[in-house]
């Protein structure tokens, strides 16, 4: 039975991903907190745009500093980790749900 992803699905899949580009820029042998270290500097301003896990390995092996934007929204962390995602508002028309307009997340 085919369904619609879960209202989560595309903040999950950043943070996957987000994780996996943290591990690429720390490197093969780093420990926990070396990659907990290279999560916000794979999402911060500033970088090479990124929206794919090969767009910013690439962008890594290249030298580069990255600022992976995601299915969700960008992605910017706050001082303890906190993240909020853009807002989406939508209306349901014909049974369907059809955005209408997108709110910029803030952390502030």
């Amino acid at each position: 039975t085919r369904r619609e992803p879960d209202i989560f699905s595309a903040q999950s899949y950043d943070m996957v991903i987000a994780l996996a580009l943290a591990i690429e820029a720390a490197g093969a042998n780093a420990t926990p907190l070396e990659v907990n270290e290279r999560i916000k500097p794979v999402t911060g301003q500033g970088g090479q745009k990124v929206s794919s896990f090969a767009q910013g390995r690439d962008a890594l092996k290249a030298g580069q500093d990255i600022d992976y934007d995601g299915a969700s929204s960008g992605l910017q962390f706050g001082a303890k980790g906190e993240t909020v995602p853009d807002f989406g508002v939508f209306e349901i028309n014909q049974g369907k749900l059809v955005l209408k307009e997108t709110l910029p997340g803030s952390l502030a």
